[in-house]
């Protein structure tokens, strides 16, 4: 499901369960079955929260790794692109250097 319906049917449960608490409270405060009802409810209620967070929880981890691996990679990119930049500049530097002792002894 998308997370936006989960939103959605907590915001009810939320509404659903603050209305229930004045009947509850006024008329329903002896009934046995109201009270296992309830209980069983919020067992069954936390149960499955704990399990949406560890789910995405394992979700955010997968994410994680995920980018840590595109990080690393673009990472050995830089490296091999930044030794290919050092190596054209020496050589680069080597020509220049090179053409100006040339130019220095045709001009002794």
């Amino acid at each position: 499901m998308r997370e936006n319906t989960w939103v959605r049917i907590h915001a009810a449960q939320t509404v659903i369960w603050t209305a229930l608490t004045v009947p509850s409270v006024l008329w329903w405060k002896e009934s046995i079955p109201w009270l296992v009802f309830m209980s069983a409810w919020a067992l069954v209620g936390s149960n499955w929260a704990a399990f949406q967070g560890a789910h995405g929880e394992r979700q955010n981890d997968l994410q994680m790794k995920a980018l840590a691996t595109q990080i690393e990679d673009l990472q050995q990119a830089v490296d091999r692109l930044t030794c290919l930049s050092l190596r054209f500049l020496s050589l680069e530097q080597r020509t220049v250097d090179s053409n100006d002792h040339e130019s220095d002894r045709n001009h002794r």
